[in-house]
């Protein structure tokens, strides 16, 4: 019964060959179907939990070394208007994504008004 049962596991497609030809998925049985779920819950999982560690350790890694500015506190340090610094955003260094919340090094804007043009 053990060996029945191994072998049925083993003969159950991978992930891989689901994402090649997701029509194997419909003959699949319940079981199996459960099976494959959980397996991929299990890697959905292990993945996320990644991705989260990383921006757990940039965001300790920013507060320790940079600041992160918000669209406020640029058009404050710019002493513009928040409405020109959206406008205006091709000509400002790129915002980068921290947790999904988009800013500006504050590195990157002090580089960025020591280089800019006088008038």
């Amino acid at each position: 019964m053990r060996a029945a049962t191994a072998r049925r596991v083993s003969a159950l497609p991978s992930l891989d060959d689901i994402v090649a030809d997701p029509g194997v998925a419909e003959s699949l049985s319940d079981a199996e179907v459960a099976t494959l779920l959980v397996r991929a819950l299990a890697v959905q999982g292990a993945l996320q939990a990644r991705v989260l560690r990383r921006a757990v350790l940039d965001a300790a890694a920013l507060r320790g070394r940079e600041r992160m500015l918000t669209t406020t506190q640029v058009a404050e340090r710019l002493e513009r208007s928040v409405s020109w610094v959206e406008k205006n955003l091709d000509a400002l260094p790129p915002r980068r994504s921290l947790a999904g919340s988009p800013g500006w090094r504050e590195a990157d804007i002090d580089e960025w008004i020591r280089n800019a043009a006088r008038y």
